[in-house]
């Protein structure tokens, strides 16, 4: 059991109190998805120069009153403009990792698109961890687009919007890095309504977040934003496929080699950094010892 996670868990449902009904579905599917290492796409709507949540229809706002959020602030009114100003195209966010509130790094790949049927203009967001160096960030933003060549503090990502051609497919590339299926299901959405209702009625935090586990909501893997979330605000934290681009080989944690051989299929596994697998990566036999 993942002591952290409940913990984190438990903020997270403080804080989801008085989330509209309709938002929190999406947000408890994206615990249970980040939790259990699933790849979880989602979009939001351009509106009249507005970034709207799809489910409540309300303009997206960034919390400013910290260093980082007044940062991730002027990211967010770049790419708000750029989606607004274009028809199609594609984009990139890098966010390095940031001492107790973001363990490991962040990439996040915006792709403008059209909504079916309503033909409403929508941002795909396809989100992206890595638990290498800090620095790396700036190796990465220089192999997209080497006019970053000069920068030396990975902070000075944390603002900017890199707009890429048509071609540009790197989200792909990675995600299919990640070779582990995951065969966790979906929670119902009758699961999710008792969570929900609960949540409303105001039970413990605590104690919902331990019914979360118990059900298989909240799973093993650590979560990625340590904060609790604020409501509307939150888009650029969740929804994570983890990748691990740090050399392994040889590197070990407090369970020891980050890498081992599966028994089963005789591939190598990498583990993310302090964390176990319960599943081969490659052909999902029990890993466990």
């Amino acid at each position: 059991m993942n002591k952290e996670n409940l913990i984190v868990s438990s903020r997270f449902v403080e804080s989801w109190e008085k989330t509209p009904r309709e938002r929190l579905v999406p947000e408890i599917i994206s615990l249970f998805k980040e939790t259990h290492r699933q790849a979880d796409n989602y979009h939001l709507l351009s509106i009249n120069g507005k970034i709207v949540d799809p489910e409540t229809r309300q303009e997206v706002n960034i919390d400013r009153t910290s260093y980082i959020g007044k940062s991730e602030g002027k990211h967010f009114d770049k790419l708000e403009k750029w989606a607004d100003e274009n028809s199609q195209g594609n984009a990139v966010w890098i966010s390095p990792m940031c001492d107790g509130i973001y363990p490991c790094n962040k990439i996040i790949f915006y792709q403008i698109a059209y909504s079916f049927g309503s033909m409403e203009k929508s941002l795909l967001n396809h989100v992206i961890l890595f638990d290498s160096p800090k620095n790396h960030c700036l190796k990465i933003a220089n192999k997209i687009d080497p006019q970053f060549e000069s920068l030396e503090n990975p902070e000075e990502l944390r603002n900017k919007l890199i707009v890429v051609d048509d071609e540009f497919n790197i989200a792909s590339l990675l995600a299919a890095m990640l070779s582990q299926e995951n065969t966790f299901p979906t929670p119902s959405l009758a699961t999710i309504s008792y969570f929900v209702d609960l949540i409303h009625q105001g039970q413990n935090s605590k104690f919902i977040a331990t019914e979360m586990q118990k059900r298989g909501i909240v799973g093993e893997h650590s979560i990625s934003c340590k904060r609790s979330p604020s409501t509307y605000s939150n888009y650029m934290d969740t929804r994570a496929l983890v990748l691990n681009f740090s050399t392994v080989e040889g590197q070990s944690d407090k369970y020891g080699s980050l890498q081992f051989t599966c028994n089963s299929c005789g591939r190598i596994n990498t583990r993310p950094l302090n964390t176990l697998l319960t599943n081969c990566q490659h052909c999902n036999a029990d890993v466990r010892c």
